[in-house]
């Protein structure tokens, strides 16, 4: 896969920080939910900068809210961290 590492391009990807307070999450809870097989790819760019598609995320994140799929520790319908 080809990823688009110009300052520009990252402005497309989200970080696990991004998403964590996006979601009113701790990013330990983030990278949890990220293990599961239904979590949305990541792409690693570097040792240490691990990056995904925000739309991928929004779906998974909705599929969590909505419960279409299960997640141990991830947020429920509520919003709460189960």
């Amino acid at each position: 896969m080809s990823v688009d590492v110009s300052p520009q391009g990252f402005d497309k990807w989200w970080r696990a920080k991004k998403i964590a307070a996006k979601y009113g999450m701790g990013v330990s809870t983030w990278w949890k939910l990220a293990s599961s097989p239904e979590a949305p790819k990541a792409v690693r760019i570097g040792k240490r900068f691990t990056v995904w598609r925000p739309i991928e995320v929004e779906e998974f994140m909705e599929k969590i809210a909505t419960g279409a799929i299960k997640v141990s520790g991830g947020p429920d319908s509520d919003g709460q961290v189960a």
